[in-house]
């Protein structure tokens, strides 16, 4: 488990999905991996999260 703060990041998309390349602004988030799968969401701010902190939908399919 681990968190990045927000930041502008270069985000690639498969040609078929119609989206262009391009910097986006990505929100605050907390990663939860495992050998199987992730799992992503989106914080608030960019506070180190607790077990008391919101998560939110993180803005990825």
């Amino acid at each position: 488990m681990w968190f990045t703060k927000a930041q502008r990041r270069e985000l690639y998309f498969t040609q078929k999905l119609g989206i262009p390349n391009g910097t986006a602004s990505v929100p605050p988030m907390l990663w939860v991996a495992d050998r199987q799968s992730i799992s992503i969401f989106a914080l608030r701010t960019n506070r180190r999260p607790t077990k008391d902190t919101k998560l939110y939908y993180a803005p990825f399919l």
